[in-house]
């Protein structure tokens, strides 16, 4: 049961929103959430943590505690109490969430001796971060889906058949036969993944880049479907497919891309075109619309209580590359070592029991090698299934020390300023090469 909120006028215009519950273990003054006119949050201030165990564990135990003379009325607003309670520690920031991690985990630590299971479950609860929230106007903020699916398109016109982009735009290229057939197994493949959790109450939620080829996958998919199974479809043109410039010529492309090789599949810009970075750009964008629509449950209707929402990503085999990368941080070094998805290949991106997206939940690690994932990268997924929101994994490469060199010279006590890196550039070296490259040849002798 969730709990009531309140509102209380507070100083220099802020809002302050308090559980309202009848119970008196429950002081409305124990933990305001103060908010500005423009939704700021200002101050959230809770009192000492043994004040807020006492008046959790008396909650918890009002809740737990029945006697035979007890009416169902009374019973229920136990049940309130608890859930006010719990409901009250709760926030609707993840950046909140982050700043206050160790307030939080420091309450879960205090002693518990001669408490109930259910006490002690109360305390844990605090740090759920898949339960229903409130924000500053009482709103629920939904479950966080269960699932991030990642889906590549069926064959198309243009996998078979690159002369097809010199008459059709892009954005216009169709699936093929066996791209269509494709497209319904995968739908089929999704569903079986869903039903694994054998939970009646599921639903799937689509995102969809806006190209004839993705929109005619995400219709063969939905065909494994019914109509109340599907919570909706948002059409996302930051998930098209990497702009490589209007109609194109065949000849030029394959030079285009030999030339893409050599100077990095990351950076190199087609001409009239896109990079895989400026695809990052607008995908960094679309990161942080999807991040706002799973915080609040924008997938989701006012009345839905889905448990078990799974969201679908239709797009491209490089855009989804892309969102990887950028979801988890990953360098331009490990993105330039992943393989793309096959025609309807997909990836799982599932919710660990911490609340964080992981890959290694859904896929084994000999899966994610073959996607291209180094040992290091897997052993960062396997972290991430555990891990909480906020959390710093202080051993993952991209967080540090892996971009230095020097420290095993230091160790050793070596001159580290008279030592000169291999991959440094010789500027002396390369005058004198190109000098030489200058110079007109000699002319030969007979």
């Amino acid at each position: 049961m969730a709990a009531t909120v309140v509102a209380s006028p507070g100083a220099s215009g802020s809002t302050i929103l308090r559980p309202a519950c009848s119970q008196p273990t429950l002081e409305n003054s124990f933990f305001g959430c103060c908010w500005s006119r423009n939704r700021v949050p200002l101050l959230h201030h809770p009192l000492d943590f043994k004040g807020a165990k006492r008046i959790l564990l008396t909650a918890a135990a009002a809740s737990s505690s029945s006697s035979s003379s007890s009416s169902s009325s009374s019973s229920m607003e136990r049940d309130s109490a608890a859930a006010a309670t719990a409901d009250f520690f709760r926030t609707p920031a993840q950046s909140w969430r982050s700043q206050n991690i160790k307030r939080f985990e420091h309450l879960r630590r205090l002693e518990l001796d001669n408490n109930t299971e259910k006490e002690i479950a109360v305390l844990n609860n605090l740090m759920s971060v898949g339960s229903e929230q409130q924000n500053h106007n009482g709103t629920i903020l939904r479950t966080r889906p269960k699932r991030i699916i990642l889906v590549r398109h069926g064959q198309s016109e243009g996998n078979i058949d690159e002369s097809a982009y010199t008459r059709i735009p892009d954005s216009k290229i169709a699936l093929t036969e066996v791209g269509w057939k494709q497209a319904v197994q995968c739908g089929k493949k999704i569903r079986h993944v869903i039903e694994s959790d054998h939970e009646e109450n599921w639903q799937v939620y689509f995102y969809v880049s806006p190209y004839r080829r993705t929109l005619q996958t995400l219709r063969g998919i939905g065909m494994a479907f019914e109509r109340h199974r599907i919570a909706g479809v948002r059409e996302e043109p930051r998930l098209r497919e990497q702009d490589f410039g209007n109609f194109q010529n065949r000849e030029r492309m394959q030079l285009e891309k030999a030339a893409r090789i050599r100077y990095g599949r990351f950076f190199y810009r087609f001409p009239n075109g896109e990079s895989a970075a400026d695809v990052y750009d607008r995908i960094t964008g679309f990161r942080e619309t999807l991040r706002s629509d799973i915080d609040v449950g924008r997938f989701q209707r006012p009345e839905a209580s889905s448990k078990n929402m799974n969201l679908v990503i239709v797009s491209h085999g490089l855009t989804l590359r892309v969102f990887l990368m950028r979801w988890y941080k990953w360098t331009v070094e490990q993105f330039e070592g992943l393989w793309n998805f096959g025609n309807t290949g997909m990836l799982v991106m599932e919710l660990g029991p911490g609340g964080r997206y992981s890959l290694a939940v859904h896929q084994t690690a000999d899966e994610l090698r073959a996607f291209g994932m180094t040992d290091k990268m897997i052993a960062d997924q396997e972290w991430q299934k555990k891990a909480r929101p906020g959390e710093l994994n202080v051993d993952w490469d991209t967080s540090g020390p892996s971009f230095f060199t020097h420290f095993e010279a230091m160790e050793r006590g070596f001159d580290l300023e008279a030592e000169i890196p291999p991959d440094v550039a010789r500027v002396e070296t390369e005058r004198i090469i190109i000098a030489r490259r200058m110079e007109p040849p000699v002319a030969q002798s007979n």
